[in-house]
């Protein structure tokens, strides 16, 4: 496939994968040549984004949906939040049913509750959870 095509994904075709009790993920693109990937989450209402750090840049966009992030203040439906390299978050809280896009520019740490680190999320993290055939469906490669 030549890369002056792009690639399509469709939205309602990508499954949501459970991450965390309330935490749904739905993964529209993997980076094969850069570590970015862009992803769907939706929050249920009072659920919490646990302690992580960027080790990239990332930028979120609420679809709908409203939340406290607690460095940079509460944020509702069409708001924008950039996060810098090494940005280090507590918990993000989530006042009712939120859905927000997400593309990082690389991976997320994220902290077990001494802060210490539990899991990566990244490209490889993202390949484990779909599979092969999915993986080529959200590759740029596909």
């Amino acid at each position: 496939m030549s890369r002056d095509a792009g690639i399509v994904v469709s939205g309602e075709s990508v499954p949501w994968f459970e991450v965390a009790d309330g935490i749904e993920m739905k993964v529209l693109h993997l980076g094969d040549d850069l570590p970015t990937w862009t992803v769907l989450i939706r929050f249920q209402a009072g659920e919490r984004l646990p302690h992580h750090i960027h080790l990239a840049p990332a930028e979120l966009y609420i679809i709908e949906g409203s939340g406290t992030h607690r460095a940079t203040g509460d944020f509702s439906t069409g708001d924008h939040v950039f996060e810098h390299t090494g940005a280090r978050h507590q918990p993000t809280t989530f006042h009712e049913e939120t859905v927000l896009l997400m593309v990082s520019y690389g991976p997320v740490a994220v902290l077990n509750e001494t802060g210490e680190l539990d899991w990566i999320m990244d490209v490889d993290f993202f390949k484990q959870q779909l599979g092969p055939q999915a993986t080529a469906a959200v590759t740029a490669s596909a």
